[in-house]
């Protein structure tokens, strides 16, 4: 797993593991930053360096992914309970 893969998996888990981090993440990308560089942690410990400049692509590209799926999810019919 190449650099990029690996940096991409971890902002899917971190968006995944926490509403806080993919709260961050969208504000993140939605205005110019305060800040270029962030660390963040998943819940077992892994810290995860992203830089604004770099890593917007890979991050624009999960949130969308995520996003896409939460569309899916909203638009399967409701099943009766038996």
């Amino acid at each position: 797993m190449d650099r990029r893969e690996e940096k991409r998996a971890l902002v899917e888990r971190l968006a995944r593991e926490s509403i806080i981090h993919r709260a961050f993440l969208h504000t993140w990308m939605s205005m110019p930053p305060l800040f270029t560089k962030v660390t963040m942690t998943t819940y077992d410990g892994i810290e995860v360096t992203l830089d604004y400049h770099e890593d917007k692509e890979i991050i624009e590209a999960v949130l969308k992914k995520l996003l896409e799926e939460e569309e899916k999810e909203r638009e399967r019919p409701w099943r009766e309970e038996r």
